[in-house]
């Protein structure tokens, strides 16, 4: 039997947490998972990306510990927020950003998000990113059924703060999923997207 090889970059997602709403709780990974992907890192001779997902990975005490592990071995780091935090977080080392928008409109986007401020706090932290942060900004927009008809404008704003767009259709089972007719209709517009610059799941 011949030995698989991977294509480089060998990417590993890990979700540090679980986040629920009302009022605001996080529920961390098991200690023995994390523990395990530690070691995997520690113990691998190839380089890959770790991205850290959730929940919101800024609200986890083992957030320094893994970035640091990351950085020692040689990995880049990615990480996913919807910007619950509460302080702007350290981004030493963090080679790649993902800020989640659920739309331009500041009542849709809280009222998806589940917290009252939501779009404030994404957009100002965008901002933010957009002035001070050198490394890879991707902005997160899942399409559904309140805010397909945002696309064009998102591109635009992306434009503008320089963040790289990756958008999706969120899946049918989904609270805000799409109905078939918007559905299909969405299908042809992304298809229309520019294939430069743009990434589409």
């Amino acid at each position: 039997m011949q030995e698989a090889i991977l294509n480089r970059p060998f990417i590993l997602a890990l979700a540090l947490n679980e986040l629920s709403m009302s009022p605001l709780r996080t529920k961390s990974l098991r200690d023995q998972v994390y523990r395990r992907v530690c070691n995997y890192i520690e113990s691998s001779h190839d380089k890959g990306v770790l991205v850290l997902t959730g929940g919101e990975p800024f609200l986890d005490i083992r957030l320094s510990e893994v970035l640091t592990l990351a950085r020692s071995r040689g990995w880049l780091t990615s990480v996913d927020t919807p910007c619950m935090f509460q302080e702007r977080p350290l981004l030493d080392d963090v080679q790649q950003i993902r800020l989640r928008l659920f739309s331009l409109n500041p009542e849709l986007h809280n009222q998806i998000a589940g917290e009252e401020g939501s779009f404030q706090k994404t957009m100002a932290f965008g901002e933010w990113l957009a002035s001070n942060y050198p490394g890879e900004k991707i902005l997160i927009f899942p399409v559904c059924r309140e805010n397909f008809g945002e696309t064009v404008a998102v591109l635009d704003w992306c434009r503008r703060f320089s963040f790289t767009p990756n958008i999706f259709i969120v899946p049918r089972q989904h609270e805000y999923a799409l109905d078939v007719q918007a559905y299909h209709r969405v299908l042809k517009e992304l298809c229309r997207l520019p294939l430069t610059d743009i990434i589409i799941d």
